[in-house]
C-alpha cells in the first residue's frame, strides 16, 4: 500500500479569507443600525397609574414584613418617589415613568408623604391626583386595611 502526500492547502479556505468574509458580513449587519431611529418605550397613562399603585402596595408590604414604619415620599421637583425607613434610609428610589407625570396632594395627606405603620395600615387616609399624558387619576388610601384604589377621571 502506497501512501500519497496530499496537498491540504488547496482544499478549504484560509484563515485570512474567513476573517475577511466575517468582517464584511458584520459591517453589512451593522450599517442598518446606524440609520434606524432609536426606540424608547413610553408606558401608557394606565400603566403608569397601575405601577404607582403597585409601588404603594410594595411600601405597605415592606412595612408589614419588616415590622417598621415606612414612608412613601413623592417629590415633583426631582421627578421621583422614594420608599424609606424613617427619614433617611432609602429602600427604593424610583424616577417618574414619564416626563409629563405630576402628582398633586389634596385631602388629608400632607407634605407629599404617605406613611405606613408596622402592621401595614396607613397613618393618614386621603387622596391625591396623578396627571400623566393629559389624563387624570384619583388615588385614595383608606384607613383600616390600607386599601389603595384609583380611578380615571
Amino acid at each position: 500500500m502506497k501512501i500519497t502526500n496530499k496537498n491540504w492547502s488547496s482544499t478549504g479556505f484560509t484563515l485570512i479569507e474567513l476573517l475577511l468574509v466575517l468582517s464584511i458580513i458584520s459591517i453589512l449587519l451593522f450599517v442598518p443600525l446606524l440609520f434606524t431611529k432609536s426606540f424608547q418605550y413610553e408606558p401608557s397613562p394606565e400603566q403608569v397609574a397601575e405601577s404607582l399603585r403597585e409601588d404603594l402596595l410594595l411600601a405597605q408590604h415592606i412595612a408589614m414584613s419588616k415590622g417598621s414604619h415606612i414612608n412613601f415620599v413623592i417629590d415633583n421637583l426631582t421627578k421621583k418617589y422614594v420608599i424609606r425607613y424613617g427619614a433617611f434610609d432609602t429602600i427604593v428610589e424610583k424616577p417618574y415613568a414619564r416626563e409629563d407625570m405630576s402628582i398633586y396632594f389634596f385631602s388629608t395627606i400632607n407634605n407629599n408623604n404617605i406613611s405606613f405603620n408596622r402592621n401595614g395600615h396607613p397613618r393618614i387616609s386621603g387622596s391625591f391626583r396623578l396627571e400623566v399624558g393629559g389624563e387624570r387619576f384619583i388615588f385614595t388610601i383608606y384607613l383600616g386595611k390600607g386599601w389603595v384604589e384609583y380611578k380615571k377621571m
